[in-house]
């Protein structure tokens, strides 16, 4: 796969991986920061800013806001997925 570069602020594309570690600080939770993780830099919700925004907050955020935990470092969270739907 080819980085996708953001024309706007010439970022190469961070993907999703599952070794995620405790983080400090999170991304932003402000109105403001939640509409730009979901827009990014369009007016089509199209949940691409996520790195984008982690980038106004630190340089070092943005690959850590795109992690995400193995079932069994999470396993009370694994086991409620297994039975409800759940949105984080």
């Amino acid at each position: 796969m080819q980085p996708n570069f953001n024309k706007k602020l010439n970022l190469k594309s961070i993907c999703f991986t599952n070794d995620a570690e405790f983080v400090d600080p999170n991304p932003g939770h402000s109105f403001k920061a939640v509409e730009q993780q979901v827009f990014g830099s369009s007016t089509i919700p199209s949940m691409s800013g996520f790195v984008e925004q982690a980038l106004s907050m630190s340089k070092n955020l943005s690959e850590i806001v795109m992690k995400g935990f193995r079932p069994d470092s999470v396993p009370i969270y694994a086991a409620l997925v297994k039975k409800f739907a759940v949105f984080d």
